[in-house]
């Protein structure tokens, strides 16, 4: 990663975490057209973190790889080749939520 990447994503991040709390103090103050409106920036923010920055977030957090073996058991599963005991077991072994 290079360094100009890595401050964009920070300010993007910090942008996020503003519109956050500019949302909360909104709520707070009982502005909820404000608050409504922030919290849509906010949101419209997130959508537009890149797919390599959602990569580098999860990593510490180990949810990629989480995710990916979820995905491949449900995929075996649909397809037949894995039986409902090995989902329903590695869901509860790795604390799986949902599908």
């Amino acid at each position: 990663m290079n360094t100009v990447t890595f401050l964009q994503d920070a300010r993007h991040e910090r942008r996020i975490r503003d519109l956050g709390e500019a949302c909360i103090t909104a709520q707070a103050l009982g502005d909820r057209n404000a608050a409504s409106a922030l919290w849509e920036q906010m949101r419209q923010a997130i959508a537009e973190r890149s797919p390599e920055q959602i990569r580098r977030m999860e990593a510490p957090m180990g949810l990629r790889i989480r995710r990916q073996v979820k995905s491949k058991i449900i995929a075996g599963f649909c397809h037949g080749v894995v039986p409902a005991a090995v989902v329903e077991s590695t869901f509860r072994l790795l604390d799986l939520q949902g599908v």
